[in-house]
């Protein structure tokens, strides 16, 4: 489809419309990038005019794979909370800064936070988002496995994680 603007900025002013895209299934893509995935704000400051009223204090995690847990811990390695995001077509996970699992507890203190990441091993992911032709399976390096002798399947859980910080700052 070709659609030719009324005023012409430059003579032969066309804009072109790939219509063999349409009616394709859309949503979040099937390869992981690692690298994209962010907190945001970052820093997340109070005070900020991204809040929209006092009450609604919280931060986006963005470019998250369809499903996957995010746990969040202090910078000495304490448990702060943990949450799933199980959605086919938004890539984002909002957080209220509360701790405790239901996230109804007090609003977490200032200071340096760390979140990671857990998604199914079966998903691929790229740790270059410019060239997301480096896919990969996974490495045997962040599979959990046991050596229990009374474990048949010689596993326990093969899963995936991405490491970030972040910093909330009154």
């Amino acid at each position: 489809m070709i659609i030719t603007p009324k005023k012409l900025f430059v003579d032969g002013d066309n804009w072109y419309s790939d219509m063999t895209k349409l009616g394709e299934e859309i949503g979040i893509a099937d390869t992981i990038c690692l690298d994209t995935i962010k907190v945001v704000p970052n820093p997340y400051k109070a005070s900020s005019s991204f809040n929209e009223t006092p009450n609604s204090r919280k931060i986006r995690f963005t470019h998250l794979p369809k499903k996957c847990q995010i746990s969040i811990y202090t910078i000495m390695g304490e448990h702060v909370t943990t949450f799933q995001h199980d959605e086919e077509f938004d890539g984002n996970e909002w957080w209220n800064l509360r701790t405790g699992n239901n996230q109804d507890g007090p609003e977490v203190a200032p200071g340096l936070y760390i979140f990671v990441v857990e998604f199914p091993e079966e998903q691929e992911y790229c740790t270059d988002s410019f060239d997301p032709s480096k896919k990969r399976r996974g490495s045997r390096e962040n599979d959990y496995y046991t050596n229990n002798k009374y474990d048949t399947k010689r596993f326990i859980e093969k899963t995936k994680y991405f490491i970030g910080k972040f910093a909330v700052i009154r």
